[in-house]
């Protein structure tokens, strides 16, 4: 991803290999920049719990035993990741289903509307990397 400088806010532009501006990257940003003030945020956006630090304890134990005895392993899985808040969490966590409060996304022929209509899909600058962020499902929708 190339990063631009904006002459007046000193914001960064994200631009994709296609030239397309990043709107994940700047959603992204201004969440990191107003989100500590925003009194409508849940606090497991933006702090790990107790649980959670242990749990990523683990899984970064568990990952340096695994790159150690499996030399040929030269990549690292993709297992935690930062979320929109810059709070690294465990990816399977997002990934969990998950209840939100838009019951028309329940029967499939609506949510493939919704998805058609209203989400936008953006490759990732490298599709053999991971992406930088993992956003909650909260903030996609």
């Amino acid at each position: 991803m190339i990063q631009l400088e904006r002459s007046q806010k000193n914001n960064r532009i994200c631009v994709t290999a296609e030239g397309r501006i990043s709107t994940k990257e700047l959603r992204t940003q201004k969440l990191r920049q107003n989100g500590a003030h925003d009194s409508h945020i849940v606090s497991s956006y933006t702090e790990n719990s107790d649980k959670e630090v242990i749990c990523e304890a683990i899984v970064n134990d568990c990952i340096r035993i695994i790159l150690n005895e499996r030399h040929d392993l030269h990549k690292s899985f993709f297992v935690m990741a930062e979320n929109e808040y810059g709070v690294t969490k465990c990816v399977c966590s997002t990934l969990k289903p998950t209840l939100l409060p838009y019951p028309e996304l329940y029967d499939s022929s609506e949510c493939a509307i919704f998805v058609a209509r209203l989400l936008e899909y953006e490759p990732l600058d490298d599709p053999r990397k991971p992406p930088s962020t993992v956003p909650s499902p909260s903030q996609v929708l």
